[in-house]
């Protein structure tokens, strides 16, 4: 069910009919007339309930977890959810790969509908992620986060996924 569930919000809007408005705050388990609302509501708070349980390390919580944050960012996408930044940031340094991989997927969207600056803190510890990183496309999206922050060009990026990949052989030939 966690593999299709982060699908369900854009569904539902899909195929909904009613409107959006900018900037308009869902809050997890919020009261609403608005049927869709209320499940997309529901959504979130199962998605922040799902992350508050201690990872146990297995391949079902690492699958339920992503799929967590999978839905905040899908919802983030539509309607202002006010703790997803934060939430995205706890997870971009779990050692739970698809869970990484998911909360830097959603602070990539995150700063691509935002106006929002990245702190120094978040820019060291992309970079720190950038660089201990095996994995090209953990370092292609926390480099998209950046140039969504304005922070480098495109150009940047790709002079910094070839130095990864540089470092990355530098290291197979060492073993």
């Amino acid at each position: 069910i966690w593999r299709d569930l982060p699908d369900l919000p854009l569904k539902l809007i899909q195929y909904s009919d009613f409107e959006i408005a900018e900037d308009e705050v869902l809050m997890p388990e919020s009261e609403n007339e608005n049927e869709i609302k209320k499940i997309l509501s529901r959504l979130l708070k199962l998605s922040y309930d799902i992350l508050e349980l201690e990872d146990d390390r297995s391949k079902s919580s690492e699958i339920r977890r992503a799929g967590a944050l999978e839905i905040i960012a899908e919802i983030n996408n539509f309607y202002v959810v006010t703790d997803s930044k934060l939430t995205f940031i706890k997870s971009i340094n779990s050692s739970n790969t698809k869970e990484q991989y998911s909360a830097l997927t959603g602070l990539d969207n995150y700063y691509r509908t935002t106006d929002d600056e990245i702190d120094e803190k978040l820019l060291k510890n992309l970079n720190l992620i950038i660089k201990e990183t095996d994995d090209r496309t953990v370092a292609s999206v926390c480099l998209q986060i950046q140039i969504n922050a304005g922070l480098i060009d495109e150009l940047s990026a790709v002079f910094s996924i070839d130095s990864a990949k540089t470092d990355i052989i530098r290291k197979f030939d060492k073993v």
